[in-house]
């Protein structure tokens, strides 16, 4: 029992020895971190408040440079006692907490405590007596004064909490370096945003436009996690705090695996890691879910598990992936490798395990940056890789191109050999099979031409009808011509025939008598009767040639944009002979472009459906004036439109869903070949027009011809 109590006596003073332990500033210059020799005590039960905290028992030391409180729930108070030594009228505690949510900071005077700070991120940035995104607090403590202070700590989620007590001018130079180390690191991610960027809108690669992303949510992350977000994006709204570390984080990561599995081909050559990809994805889905749930709990605990697992993880599938011979690996392990070891060492900093100085406290910030330098070098190496490759593969495609070069000429001169040998045994064949070819393509030119043939005999009979007239008339004025030319050639004869010498008076008086024996001036007006007659025969003569000029189109085989109306008229005129005395056509034409096409091959569409029109209406027998109706308008702003449409007998519906059918005809045998309409067909096909048939029997049957105006093949 004497020993008991021996024990509890020498571990109460020990206690209390260090309960009074002081943490002294000596120099202006000086900055000390104060987690050693700062107390705590939990309060989840909420049981004291600033008029009972200083009776509270139970206060634990931190123990390590940096306070460390893992729990998703915090509600502790922190002492600690502080002495100026300097000759600075005041000294400043920095907490180093840009996510903690409530900070009160109480001062003891006597005794009772007063507050000195109220503040957090869920109160308004412009709260803040200092323009800092850490909490910097006046500690109000006169050279020579010591004082106890008591830290009220509330948070909904896990935290490090760095306390750092110094002079104005060690604090204000400690707050410029993070600022410094801060604003080079978000410099450094914009420069790395922005050129990849420009390298994305010019490749187009699905990579880079993940790794923007990844770098664009990163930097926002970081931004959130170290308070210039709420400093300068939304200063007066504190309730986003509560939300935005954990999304943009979840975000950035599930981005991260997203990136992997492409950049790294993961399908290609690690499939099996798939499903590790996806429990990733979902775990941080139900981290935001549950963040803006509210159950922060279950947030922070998914982002601490997830957190140093997903980069082992990504490091180890590069590492495998790299092995299986993907040398784009090797740079995005690098990256993570050293992304991971800056996690590591910031961890190993929070828990006490490492010094806090510029390397430590900043380890996750360099070695993100680097990592994401190193992904952009990954991303372009794989671009390098990507043009060798293609290259290469040109090369080889190269060789073997030219390898099959030297085989064809080999076997070619083998064939040549075995043909040679062979060539007196198939001679006989060879000439039985081009006469069967000859018989064959002559079979086939015959069923595609006898429709034109037929065409052409129409044309043919009207041509001759036409043109016969004014050559009949030309060959009659040819006669009287001849005798009239040669009376005037008698007479000048005798006029060249004159003796000079002799008597002149009865020379021409000889003329003269022939000349009225002639009748010169019957000569006369005959002469130029005669030459206007062939005259007007050979002007009528080279119009109907120019009009058939202008149906054949001899230059039909190249495209060329031309006037529908002409096209429509010249068969017109070309039919003109062999229309009956009762058909009547008429024309509507609108104002219409000139439309790029195939003019003589459009012109034997014209003739054919007119022929059939006009065969249609002969047919009818009615007896009275039936009508061939011509119209040309715009279809719409690219298109025209024909429309061809006869009085005739008409059609029923199978018959009209028959009639572009090669060899479909319901003419007697003789009159057609059933190809007419199925050419026509063809032909407009070949414009990429359409053609539209409307028929009711005993009334008539309308073509409708729709083409473009440009040729789609141009």
């Amino acid at each position: 029992m004497r020993s008991f109590l021996v024990l509890c006596v020498c571990l109460f003073l020990a206690t209390a020895v260090r309960a009074q332990e002081v943490i002294g500033i000596t120099s202006n210059q000086q900055l000390l971190s104060i987690g050693q020799q700062t107390f705590f005590l939990k309060d989840l039960e909420q049981r004291y408040s600033d008029s009972t905290i200083q009776t509270a028992t139970g206060f634990e030391p931190v123990g390590k440079n940096i306070p460390v409180f893992p729990k998703s729930t915090i509600n502790n108070w922190l002492r600690f006692r502080v002495a100026n030594q300097t000759d600075d009228h005041t000294l400043y505690m920095t907490a180093q907490a840009p996510g903690l949510p409530s900070l009160m900071v109480y001062k003891t005077q006597g005794a009772r405590l007063v507050p000195i700070f109220k503040g957090g991120n869920m109160y308004p940035y412009g709260d803040r007596p200092e323009d800092a995104v850490d909490f910097v607090v006046d500690l109000k403590l006169r050279p020579g004064d010591t004082a106890t202070y008591y830290l009220h700590v509330v948070s909904n989620h896990p935290l490090v909490l760095p306390l750092i007590i110094g002079s104005r001018v060690s604090t204000d130079r400690f707050s410029d370096t993070n600022v410094f180390i801060i604003g080079a690191y978000f410099g450094i991610l914009l420069v790395i945003f922005f050129y990849n960027l420009f390298i994305y809108f010019s490749v187009k690669d699905r990579n880079y436009l993940l790794y923007i992303i990844y770098v664009f949510f990163l930097g926002l992350a970081q931004f959130s996690s170290s308070g210039f977000a709420f400093k300068y994006l939304w200063p007066d709204v504190p309730g986003l705090n509560r939300y935005m570390v954990v999304i943009s984080s979840s975000v950035v990561c599930m981005v991260a695996i997203v990136f992997a599995m492409y950049f790294l081909q993961m399908r290609t050559y690690a499939r099996r890691l798939m499903p590790v990809n996806w429990y990733f994805l979902i775990s941080y889905s139900i981290a935001i879910l549950a963040n803006l749930a509210g159950i922060n709990k279950i947030s922070y605990n998914i982002l601490d598990i997830n957190g140093l697992f997903m980069a082992i993880y990504v490091v180890s599938a590069s590492a495998y992936i790299a092995w299986k011979g993907f040398k784009g690996a090797i740079y995005y392990l690098l990256a993570w490798f050293i992304f991971m070891v800056g996690l590591i060492f910031y961890v190993l900093k929070n828990y006490g395990i490492l010094p806090s100085n510029i390397f430590s406290n900043y380890a996750l910030y360099i070695g993100s940056s680097v990592e994401a330098i190193l992904l952009s070098i990954a991303l372009a190496d794989k671009i390098n890789v990507l043009t060798r490759e293609k290259e290469a593969s040109q090369a080889k495609a190269l060789e073997a191109s030219r390898e099959n070069e030297r085989l064809v000429r080999e076997q070619n001169v083998i064939l040549e050999a075995k043909v040679h040998e062979r060539t007196k045994e198939l001679e006989k064949s060879n000439d039985d099979l081009n006469g069967a070819l000859d018989h064959l393509k002559a079979t086939q030119s015959q069923l595609v031409e006898s429709e034109k043939m037929a065409s052409l005999g129409v044309l043919t009979a009207g041509i001759a009808h036409e043109i016969n007239n004014p050559i009949n008339f030309v060959k009659s004025n040819i006669k009287p011509l001849q005798l009239d030319i040669r009376d005037l050639w008698e007479i000048i004869g005798q006029y060249e025939n004159l003796d000079l010498k002799g008597d002149l008076e009865d020379q021409i008086a000889e003329i003269d008598a022939y000349k009225r024996e002639i009748d010169i001036p019957y000569i006369k007006t005959e002469i130029g009767t005669l030459l206007q007659g062939i005259e007007d025969g050979a002007t009528r003569t080279a119009e109907i040639v120019k009009g058939l000029r202008t149906f054949s189109r001899l230059d039909e085989t190249e495209l060329k944009k031309v006037s529908l109306h002409e096209g429509l008229d010249s068969t017109l005129v070309l039919l003109k002979s062999t229309t009956p005395g009762n058909i009547q056509v008429v024309r509507h034409y609108e104002a219409i472009p000139n439309v790029e096409c195939f003019p003589g091959k459009l012109n034997q569409v014209f003739m054919n459906i007119m022929s059939n029109a006009l065969y249609a209406m002969d047919k009818k027998h009615s007896g009275q004036t039936e009508y061939l109706t011509v119209s040309t308008a715009m279809y719409d702003a690219e298109q025209v439109q024909v429309r061809i449409a006869d009085t005739g007998t008409g059609m029923p519906d199978e018959v009209r869903e028959k009639i572009f059918d090669p060899f479909f005809t319901t003419k007697e045998i003789g009159e057609g070949t059933g190809l007419g309409l199925s050419i026509v067909f063809s032909i407009i096909e070949k414009h990429k027009g359409r053609i539209v048939v409307h028929s009711t029997l005993g009334k008539g049957t309308e073509f409708q011809i729709i083409l473009p105006i440009v040729h789609p093949v141009n």
